[in-house]
């Protein structure tokens, strides 16, 4: 398994999925993967806020908001699948 930032890629399932040590890892996975991008894409926002190129509650390709809010929903579905899994 090779792993960045919601990039994740399982090429085979290394553990079967009844395995407990592979149910806290693809919970710490949706959690690191969370951490990590939630600052990033919340100063990207900032910066492209202030130079006008924000464009918040529009769908326009041209600003940044729609790619933003693809990421952060991404990473918010990949928490919480990987939450779900550990239970």
């Amino acid at each position: 398994m090779a792993c960045f930032p919601s990039l994740c890629v399982t090429i085979h399932d290394p553990c079967h999925i009844t395995a407990p040590s592979c149910h806290h890892t693809l919970a710490m996975q949706g959690i690191m993967n969370y951490v990590i991008l939630r600052p990033i894409t919340t100063t990207i926002a900032l910066i492209t806020d202030i130079f006008g190129l924000y464009g918040q509650g529009r769908v326009d390709f041209g600003k940044s908001y729609v790619y933003l809010t693809a990421t952060t929903n991404f990473s918010q579905v990949s928490l919480l699948s990987g939450r779900a899994f550990s239970f």
